[in-house]
Order: C-alpha cells, then structure tokens, then sequence
C-alpha cells in the first residue's frame, strides 16, 4: 500500500513539474508579457498564469511540441492610446476580442495571418475595409461593435454564420444588394437614414433563422427621413427582433403587413418608439403555434381603430409579453393565449373580460395600474401562474380565492379587498361541488376521456394510493373550478372507481364512478397476416384488450386472440368498431368447416358482460373497390358502389356512411346501386362500410361542398325510359310525339273542313 502511495505522489509530482515546464513560444512569450503589462500595469514571466486568464487564454500546442500557444486574447479596458502589440505574432489565435483597445495594425487588414481564427470582435472599425476582403474559412462570428465604414459586399461571401453590426456611425453602410448566402442564419444590422438596406436580404440569405434590426430613427440634428426595411421572402426566419430608439422626436413608420406573411416565425420582439397609431392593426393569426410576442413600452400601434373587439389576433398558445405600455387589454383574443405578462403599466383599467381561458397558463398583470373588481372567470386560470399583485383592485374577491385562503394571497395580493387580505383563513368553501352526473360507461380500448364540471373545487388534487402494478385512470383539472379530465385506462368490467381529494388542504373526498361498455358485434372480416395468409377476425366494441377472448361460435366455446385497435384518424368519422379479435393459435379455426353462403351464429362474453348473438352469412373474397364519386356535403341521389359482393340478396347487405344508413336500390355480384346517402356537416372523407351478411368492407368516400346534386349514374339500357342521361326527353320520345301531334291535326282537318 505504501509503494502505491509513493508511487501515486511521483507521478503528480512530475505532472506539475511538467506542467510547470511548458512555455510559449519566446515571440509568443515576449509579445504577451508586453501586452499584460499595457493592459495592467504589472511585469509577469508567466503570461499564462490563471491571474490573467481575462485577457491571455494558453493551451498546448497541437504541433507536438510540447508548448503552449495563445489561442484568445481579450482587450476590455480602455486605455487612451492603441496598444503597441504586433498581434499577428500569435498564429493560434481561436479567439480574439478587442472590444475596448484599438490594437495600432487594423486586425482586419492583417486577419489571414490567424488560420485558426473562429470568432472575432472588433470594439471600433474606423480604417476602410477592404472590398475583396477574404477572411479565414473557420472564421464563423463576425461582430463590429461600433463601426464607421461601408461593410463591403465581400463580408457576406465569406464562410461566416453570424455577422453583428452594432452601433453606426456615419460612414457606414450597407451594400445595396447581397451575394446569395446559404450560411449565415443570424444576423445583427444596424440601420438608419444613411446606412441603405439591402432589397434582397430574403433571397439571398435563405437560411436566415435570427434576424435583428437596430433602427436608429431619433430625428437629431441632420437627420433625414428614410423607409422602413423590406422584410420580404425570408422563407426561414424564425426569430425577428426590431429595436428602435427610446426617444419621442423619432421617425414612426406604419406596422411592415411582411411581418405577417413570415410563415416560418416563431418569435418576434418589439422595443422602442417606431411604430405609428394608425388605422390598421396587425393580424397575427397566421403565425405559428406557440408564438411569442413581446413588446417594450411602446405599443400604441395596437390600440388605435380597435372598432370591433378583440382586434389584436393571435395564433394558437401564443405567449404575449408587454412590458411598461399602455395598451388596452380589451383589444386582446385571449381564447389562443398560453401566457399573458403585462407589467408597469400606468394605464389605469379594469381586468379585461374574456368568455374562453382554457388555454391560459399564466397571466400576470403586476404593477399595472389595475382597477375594477375581479370576475368570477379568473378563478379558471391556474392559481401559480396568477398575478395580480401591485395593483388598486377593490370589492369581493370571488368564493374560489376564499376557499383556499393564504394559499392564494402571493397570486392576488397587494390590493384592496374587502374580504381578502394577508391574515384571511380558509373558509369551508360552502360552494365546492363536483358533479357526478356524466356518462359512466367508458370503452375498453383506453379511448375514453370523461368530462366532469365542478365549482370551486380548487387547482390541485390526491389521488389515493394504488398498488404499483395496477392501471388507474388519469385525473386532470383542464380548466380549475370548472372542468375535470377522467382518462379511463384500458379494462373490462363493471364498478370501478378512483377517489381523490381537493380543496384546501385537500379534504374533501369525491368518488369517480364507471364501468366497461358491454362487448358488440358488429360483423367479422379478413385480415391478411402475411405468413399465414388472410386470417378471421371478428369486429366489434367492448373486446378486453388485457385478456384472451372467449368467443361462443355456432354454440361452441373459443379462445379468440387479445383485441387490436381498428383507430383510423384518415377519416373525419367511423370505424368498423374499436377492435378486432382472431382466433388463438391453440384452437381449430371454426370456419374452416364452412362453405361460402353458409349461416353461422357469434357471441362474445368479456368479463361476465354478455354480448348480443348474431346470425352471419360466411363469405371469404370480397372486395370494394375505393368510391371515385365526389358527393355533395347536402346529400343527394343515386349512386353505384362496384366491388365483389358475392349476393344478390339485399335483404343481407347494408350500406353506412360515417355510420348513417343508405337506402339501397338493387344488388348485385359486382354493383350495388344506392337510392339515396346523407348529408354531412363538413367537407372531407369519410367512412363508408359495406355490410354483406356480416363480412365487413370499408373504405373511404369524399364530401364536398356544392351547390348543385350530384349528377345520377348512367343508368342501363333497360332503365332509360324516354330520358336522355340527364333526365331530359330523348330525342326519339321529342321525334314520335310530333308524328302523333301531326295525325291528330290531319284528323281535325278531315273530320271539319
């Protein structure tokens, strides 16, 4: 043990001696011991020392010699002369910033002598840059923190991914048009009335994910109005942040409608006065889901002309955060809201009134100059993403507060209730209910979601405890007070339950009672399992999906399979049942024994629930081929399915679409002729299922919105009658009755004259 100790100590020992060892280079070593020295003041041998890591970063040289090299250098104090360091000494440079010293060589007109070089800030670009500028192929940042020269059209062809340009000065500019660049996706622009902007920013850079606009619009002394920045055909970009400045004697421009038509965006950030009150107010809508709108004071563009509210329109779970703006919260669609921050504020308002919040995690409206009472609906928003604090709110605070006492205080406190205050109890909550009145009868595929309404039964729950191995349902407050969520679990069988707890302190009990559906049959059909070729199955609801099937056939006793689902979301209505059952591998199929046409009977029984018995007619090699008809969403007339029906008789077949009833005319081995379908509430496809003796066909059959009926199928020869295929007399039926027309005119002139 001992020798392993000593063992142990020299190796660390000759670690940190080694370590010790290495060195810079002496052109290396020399340059960074003046440059610490002009940025501190201090005489060091050991530049690399962590005491300057701020400024010089070292590792080892990958060269294999063994030496550090300097691979970052940080100049972030100002003195009040360019530091004298010939930077061009350190090759390895990774990283270089000169954010507050102006090295005495422009590092852009030295910037191929660092190959390695990936990220670059440059503190001030005074010195022109050259047009045909190239920069290193790993360089990937490239950030001018304030610059006084046109950036040439050349900076865009290079290997960059992220170009900066932070605060102007005038001489700079912006190239009138951009070389095509597929990999820049973050970009930073300053723009004011002399900077230009480029008119082909979208098609040239069609990769851009962040974009970022610097507007300096404040009207000082020289300055020149100009137009608002083209936004169009940025086909990628996912977040835009326009900035302008803070000031009142500033440039306005209307709201760019571009903003709208941006598909892709995911986030836009608003700060600054730049906007300008007018008759139009932007329509957020088409965005995408979960956008994100954030506003910095200045928001009057969204309350003017706001005749019909809400006006200001937003997209699914859209979270709208304002800060420091007077803005009518009234103008808001709150029903597509996730989150809604609205912080010091010095409008004075009431909480704005809203029908729908179903959607609403959070709303706070700290510091906002808040007036009013507040509605009972604010009880449905989730009680940790509720603020109301800072505020001049009076009244009653509604029952669902008072509830759940000094739980609630840090979401509605400080105002000035009359019944609600920092030392308020809990009450018994005299309003707490939950209604048990809902549909107790759940399906056994795990499928079904109860609704259950309630009052003031709070925002939390306890379930009780259920041994690990056990499949419980799922309970969820969807909307608190007001709406519970009971997701019923795969099962079979009758009375069942789960108990849970709300309130305050979660002492109120309540039960939730259900029970399984009882098995259907709905027919049978032939599945094709590859291997082993088209397979039986049986179709129908209320099958166990935990457990064999027992299956009563022609009388006799089977084990069938554990159900599969039949969901089929390419349709908007219909299935042929929930499940399917097949017979196990274990016993005899009991159809082999049945010949096409042949009557058997079925009935299923799961968990002591009986089914119904049927009566089916066996067939094996049906088919119906996909409707190509389009039918009218108002219903209509007549129209022919094909297919191979194996019958004629039909008194055996029956037609449904998206589980309605169709009336039907004849049928045959390959045709059925419909006399007439139903209407539907909405364009799209839907289920049609073709019932022949308890074998199953389905397929689906698209609705569509016309004023006119859907024209009628020829009809045969035999069926013509006098009408040509439009219902019109044919041309026969027009010739015979003008011959009999004539022989009772020469008749007349006989007879009279």
């Amino acid at each position: 043990m001992k020798k392993l100790l000593l063992l142990t100590f020299v190796l660390l020992l000759g670690t940190f001696q080694l370590v010790k060892s290495q060195t810079l280079p002496k052109d290396e070593l020399n340059a960074a011991i003046d440059l610490i020295y002009f940025l501190k003041g201090v005489n060091t041998t050991n530049p690399c020392d962590s005491a300057y890591i701020s400024y010089i970063y070292c590792k080892l040289n990958t060269d294999g010699s063994g030496n550090l090299t300097v691979t970052q250098i940080t100049l972030n104090i100002a003195p009040t002369y360019p530091v004298e360091t010939d930077f061009t000494i350190f090759k390895n440079l990774i990283s270089l910033y000169t954010l507050r010293v102006d090295p005495k060589k422009d590092v852009l007109d030295n910037i191929m002598s660092w190959k390695k070089l990936k990220i670059l800030y440059i503190g001030n670009q005074y010195n022109p840059i050259n047009p045909n500028i190239v920069l290193p192929s790993s360089l990937y940042l490239l950030e001018f923190s304030t610059i006084s020269v046109p950036i040439p059209e050349a900076i865009f062809k290079q290997n960059l991914t992220t170009l900066n340009v932070i605060n102007p000065r005038v001489g700079y500019s912006l190239p009138n048009t951009l070389p095509s660049n597929t990999l820049i996706d973050t970009l930073w622009l300053a723009v004011t009335y002399y900077s230009g902007f480029p008119t082909n920013l979208g098609s040239a850079l069609t990769n851009l994910d962040h974009l970022i606009l610097y507007i300096q619009n404040n009207r000082a002394s020289g300055y020149k109005d100009f137009n608002f920045p083209s936004l169009d055909s940025l086909p990628n970009l996912k977040i835009l942040d326009i900035e302008f400045d803070y000031d009142f004697n500033n440039q306005l421009w209307p709201f760019p409608k571009q903003i709208e038509n941006l598909i892709s965006i995911e986030t836009f950030y608003s700060s600054g006065n730049g906007f300008a009150p007018g008759s139009y107010i932007p329509n957020f809508s088409k965005l995408n889901k979960g956008f994100y709108l954030s506003i910095d004071e200045y928001c009057d563009f969204l309350n003017n002309n706001c005749s019909s509210k809400p006006c200001i329109l937003l997209p699914e779970n859209t979270i709208l955060d304002i800060y420091s703006c007077s803005l009518n919260l009234n103008n808001i669609d709150y029903s597509k809201l996730n989150s809604f921050i609205y912080t010091n504020s010095k409008l004075t308002q009431p909480l704005p009134s809203f029908s729908t919040i179903s959607k609403l995690q959070k709303f706070d409206v700290t510091e906002s100059s808040i007036t009013g009472t507040i509605p009972q609906v604010y009880c449905n928003i989730p009680l940790n993403g509720l603020k109301l604090g800072g505020n001049n709110l009076i009244g009653e605070v509604p029952s669902c507060f008072t509830c759940v006492g000094q739980d609630a205080a840090s979401s509605i406190l400080k105002n000035n209730f009359s019944n609600f205050n920092s030392t308020t109890q809990a009450s018994n909550c005299p309003s707490f209910s939950i209604s048990l009145e809902y549909n107790h009868i759940a399906k056994t595929d795990g499928s079904t979601i109860i609704t259950i309404s309630g009052t003031d039964f709070g925002w939390y729950f306890e379930n009780t405890p259920n041994p690990y191995y056990q499949i419980v349902p799922q309970l969820n407050i969807s909307i608190p007070n007001k709406e519970i969520l009971l997701s019923i679990p795969v099962g079979t069988g009758l009375n069942k339950q789960l108990t849970a707890y709300f309130g305050y302190q979660f002492r109120n009990q309540v039960t939730f009672n259900y029970s399984y559906e009882a098995p259907f049959l709905r027919g049978y059909s032939f599945i094709d399992t590859s291997n082993n070729g088209l397979q039986f199955v049986i179709n129908g609801d209320g099958f166990s999906f935990i457990d064999y099937n027992n299956v009563t056939f022609n009388g006799k006793l089977y084990t069938a399979t554990i159900a599969q689902s039949t969901n089929d979301n390419s349709t908007v209505g219909g299935t042929i049942g929930s499940g399917i059952i097949g017979f196990s591998n274990n016993d005899a199929n009991p159809t082999s024994s049945l010949s096409t046409g042949d009557q058997f009977t079925l009935s299923i029984n799961v968990d002591g629930q009986q089914s119904n018995t049927i009566t089916f007619y066996y067939f094996t090699s049906l088919t119906l081929n996909s409707p190509t008809l389009k039918l009218n969403i108002q219903g209509g007339g007549e129209f022919n399915l094909s297919g191979v029906f194996g019958t004629n008789d039909k008194t055996i077949v029956k037609v449904k679409i998206n589980g309605i009833d169709c009336s039907i005319s004849s049928v045959s081995t390959t045709n059925i002729i419909l006399i007439s379908y139903p209407k539907m509430n909405a364009v799209g496809n839907y289920q049609i299922t073709v019932n022949v003796g308890g074998y199953l066909l389905s397929s689906t059959i698209e609705y569509i919105d016309n004023s006119t009926p859907t024209p009628k199928p020829t009809s045969s020869s035999n069926d013509k009658g006098d009408s040509d295929s439009d219902g019109n007399p044919s041309l026969s039926f027009k010739l015979s009755t003008s011959i009999s027309s004539l022989y009772l005119l020469l008749i007349f002139l006989i007879l009279f004259i």
